[in-house]
């Protein structure tokens, strides 16, 4: 009696086809853990652009003492001393100067696709520049969106300030 010993045609191909089923499933988890890695990392380096930038905007309009100019998108004000700052989207940038004007201002952060401001009275009413007391602007808004790099939706970001030099009875300390 002969006894043969060794695995079929069928064998192998049906373990073949099962180990080729394990490895596509586990191909699509690791190509998931890799898109997940990459939206953490997009989602902190914009956290960290938006925060250094909306720290430096909260400054300089927490000592204004009077709005010069302002839409929805830009803003020129006074702060002690007489220095005057204009802040405004230009492109795709939200763009500082110590000129009174946003054309040729430094960078603060690169990707913009939305910036708004906002004015709110004591009443937290709309306050209106020019028709509006000083002393009634009791805080500014800020919200300002990113694109991302990875085709993923913007990511809004927002601040709230209340100017200190304007006169206003809830200014901060």
């Amino acid at each position: 009696m002969q006894r043969n010993s060794g695995f079929t045609l069928i064998e192998i191909i049906v373990s073949l086809m099962l180990v080729s089923l394990l490895a596509t499933v586990a191909g699509f988890g690791l190509v998931e853990v890799a898109r997940g890695y990459q939206a953490a990392r997009e989602n902190g380096r914009m956290a960290q652009a938006a925060q250094i930038a909306l720290l430096r905007i909260g400054r300089e309009l927490m000592e204004l003492e009077t709005v010069d100019n302002s839409n929805g998108s830009e803003i020129v004000v006074t702060r002690p001393g007489g220095n005057q700052t204009a802040m405004g989207l230009s492109g795709t940038d939200i763009l500082v100067d110590d000129d009174a004007t946003v054309a040729g201002g430094e960078i603060l952060i690169r990707g913009v696709s939305s910036f708004e401001i906002s004015y709110k009275d004591l009443d937290d009413q709309d306050w209106v520049q020019g028709t509006d007391d000083m002393d009634q602007l009791a805080r500014i808004d800020i919200r300002l969106e990113l694109s991302r790099n990875d085709g993923m939706t913007a990511a809004p970001f927002t601040t709230s300030i209340n100017p200190r030099n304007n006169g206003a009875p809830n200014a901060p300390y």
